[in-house]
């Protein structure tokens, strides 16, 4: 899938979350873009991870990268 996302887009990002647990917002989470196979990502509430989508989707900063969200 992600293979045909990015042959298939001119503009494409692809998010992989640590493990998503239901704390609270903190907006202190680490954004990697160096990621590397059996990479321990850790965890991240679902609430900052929305809150790195939405300001993806209103200002793209990250175009054609694979990122990982993590505390």
């Amino acid at each position: 899938m992600e293979k045909r996302i990015s042959e298939g887009y001119k503009n494409w990002e692809i998010v992989r979350p640590g493990r998503l647990v239901d704390d609270p917002f903190t907006g202190k989470y680490h954004v990697l873009n160096q990621l590397t196979k059996g990479m321990n990502i850790g965890k991240i509430s679902r609430a900052d991870v929305a809150h790195f989508l939405v300001a993806q989707a209103e200002n793209f900063t990250m175009p054609n990268q694979y990122v990982s969200l993590t505390w």
